[in-house]
């Protein structure tokens, strides 16, 4: 396996620098359970919302993957995703 060019950690940063207009608030590995029960240390990457209600509240879900295995494991669970959407 190849090392990718840039880490998860450095693409997460990028992301958030989108976001950085007044309006945005971002959160980086927002975790998604409440502590209980099988997927509750599940973590989003990076999370942003549009706190402006002119801009529709906008939210949006960043999961981060730099290696091809790593999202061919992340397609073969879609109910990992459910706490982004």
């Amino acid at each position: 396996m190849t090392s990718p060019s840039l880490s998860a950690s450095q693409i997460v940063t990028l992301l958030q620098q989108l976001h950085q207009k007044p309006e945005w608030l971002t959160v980086a590995e927002l975790r998604c359970g409440s502590g209980y029960g099988k997927r509750s240390e599940q973590r989003i990457d990076l999370w942003a919302i549009n706190c402006y209600p002119s801009q529709g509240i906008r939210r949006v879900a960043y999961e981060v993957k730099v290696y091809r295995q790593d999202f061919l494991h992340e397609l073969a669970d879609p109910l990992k995703r459910r706490g982004a959407l």
